[in-house]
């Protein structure tokens, strides 16, 4: 009689194989997940910097140009109008005369990569619809997987942005 010890090379394969496929199916998932926690990071450092505009705001009865002005730091340096945290890089822009907008995005600015957050520090009209002072605009850029992105991060209402549809979130 033939005593057997040890698995087969079939055996092996086909473990090799279940593995493969299930690794096929989680990743997506979890790639996903980490898209989400990424963006809900940038979402809470928006409401901290957008915090620390209105305290500013209410101590020189001015808007900040700059992260230098502000009480509120990552762990990095913040020069001028842009700040980096992450894999999301902040900024301060000027809008109209008086109100500035506060944009957080991945990748270059304006290329295929580019994920935006945008909130306004006063209330005003935003692709007609009249947003409210602190409310944040998720702005996909057209790729189903960023739309997919601000869809779960809460965004329902949709509202276009320079040709570009965006989702309010928490509206």
């Amino acid at each position: 009689m033939l005593k057997r010890e040890g698995f087969t090379l079939i055996e092996l394969l086909v473990v090799v194989l279940i593995i493969g496929i299930l690794a096929a199916i989680a990743f997506p998932f979890y790639d996903q997940a980490v898209d989400k926690s990424r963006a809900a990071e940038a979402v809470i450092n928006s409401k901290v910097i957008f915090e620390a505009i209105e305290r500013y705001r209410l101590t020189h009865n001015a808007l900040p140009t700059d992260f230098e002005e502000l009480d509120v730091s990552f762990g990095t340096a913040c020069a001028g109008t842009a700040c980096s945290a992450g894999k999301y890089t902040y900024s301060i822009s000027l809008i109209g005369g008086s109100n500035r907008h506060l944009n957080a995005y991945r990748g270059p600015a304006h290329s295929s990569a580019y994920f935006s957050l945008m909130t306004m520090t006063d209330d005003g009209p935003v692709g007609g619809i009249q947003l409210k002072k602190g409310e944040i605009i998720c702005a996909p850029r057209d790729k189903p997987r960023d739309i997919k992105l601000c869809k779960a991060l809460g965004g329902k209402t949709v509202v276009t942005v320079s040709s570009q549809d965006g989702y309010i979130l928490g509206r």
